[in-house]
């Protein structure tokens, strides 16, 4: 692990973890079409990231990224607006897309505790990156008093990882919007750092 290297992240990485959240998370929904998966997943990486956050970090091995964790306070302000899209039916699917985000995070955000962080999006490829990522927000997180931190996830995620790493489930829920005629069952985690 000791040649992974933990950064910022910046606006420059979103590619690069679109392309990550693809090669993990592509065939997590078969329903899918598969003409928009690599829009929809660089859109996923723009979704959740807010630019004026601190949380927002890197994992690179060899000069590539190789993972990333993006998180912020509630009201951060994040890049969610759609792409252009010309075809209608892909226009429509990103629409039922971003209903659904929005509908997650709605409720995320209404669990979220006074100052409390939320971990918007995190991935990695590496063996270790994740665990290195992790433990960096929670360094920063622990030198700005920070209580806690909040996390959403469905079914199609593996949330065991956050129960092996102190994460207590805050919340159980079927997904307020559903996605290519199927609701999915959510998870909010939470994780105590003081």
């Amino acid at each position: 692990m000791s040649d992974i290297l933990i950064r910022d992240f910046t606006d420059a990485d979103l590619n690069d973890a679109g392309r990550i959240a693809l090669q993990l998370w592509g065939d997590e929904i078969p329903e899918m079409p598969q003409a928009v998966k690599p829009e929809i997943y660089r859109y996923l990486a723009r979704y959740y990231f807010a630019p004026t956050s601190s949380f927002n970090l890197a994992a690179e091995k060899e000069g590539g990224l190789c993972g990333c964790l993006l998180a912020a306070f509630p009201d951060e302000a994040r890049l969610d607006e759609l792409p252009p899209l010309d075809d209608p039916a892909q226009k429509r699917y990103f629409e039922e897309y971003r209903r659904y985000l929005d509908g997650n995070r709605a409720a995320e955000e209404k669990e979220a505790g006074k100052r409390e962080i939320i971990l918007l999006f995190f991935t990695s490829i590496v063996r270790g990156a994740g665990k290195l990522l992790l433990a960096e927000l929670e360094k920063r997180l622990k030198a700005q008093k920070i209580p806690s931190m909040l996390l959403w996830t469905d079914e199609t995620c593996d949330f065991d990882y956050y129960f092996c790493n102190g994460f207590v489930e805050a919340g159980h829920f079927a997904s307020p919007n559903g996605l290519c005629g199927r609701k999915f069952e959510t998870w909010l985690f939470r994780k105590s750092l003081l």
